[in-house]
This record gives structure tokens, sequence and C-alpha cells, in this order.
């Protein structure tokens, strides 16, 4: 009973992360895509002619998605090792819609 409830409890704890990663990456990219837009539209006639173009807007947010990646990345096998030493461990940054 013990077992089944742990396990209960890391899978709802690894999927409620997973999801708060998905909205994360979908933010990051809403924002990388709006800022790109809105220096394409604002950009002045003499830059757009002249084709020199860094979009720097979108560059400016990209590096969120490595800091997502990482902490996916760690923050998983951390929870995989606390779950092979048959303890709970709950994800520190992490939107809790699944209970276990």
């Amino acid at each position: 009973k013990d077992r089944e409830s742990l396990a209960r409890h890391h899978a709802a704890e690894a999927l409620n992360f997973q999801i708060t990663l998905m909205i994360a990456q979908f933010a990051c990219m809403f924002l990388a895509f709006g800022a790109l837009v809105i220096q394409v539209v604002t950009m002045s006639d003499t830059t757009r002619q002249s084709g020199e173009f860094f979009p720097w807007a979108f560059f400016a947010v990209f590096p969120l998605f490595f800091v997502l990646m990482a902490a996916n990345f760690i923050f998983s096998i951390v929870g995989i090792v606390k779950a092979t030493q048959h303890e709970r461990w709950r994800y520190p940054i992490c939107i809790r819609l699944v209970k276990p």
C-alpha cells in the first residue's frame, strides 16, 4: 500500500512539473515571437531597405529555453534519485494541477 502511494506521489509530481514546463515554454515562445513581430513592425524603412536586420528581441528571450531545459534535466534526475531511495520529494517550481 505504501509503495503504491509513493509511486502515485512521484508520478503526479513529475506530471505536474512537465505541465509547468510546457506552460513556461509556451510563454517564452509567445514572448520571443511577439518581440520579434514588434521589432519587425517598428523597423525603419532605411533598415528594411538595407537588409541589416538582427532579431535581438528573439535572442533576448531565447536563453530562457536553455534555463528551462536545464531545470528539467536537473530536477528530473533529483526526482529519480529520490524515488529510488523511497523518499517523497516535491519539485520546487511546480503548479500542482494533479493531486497524488
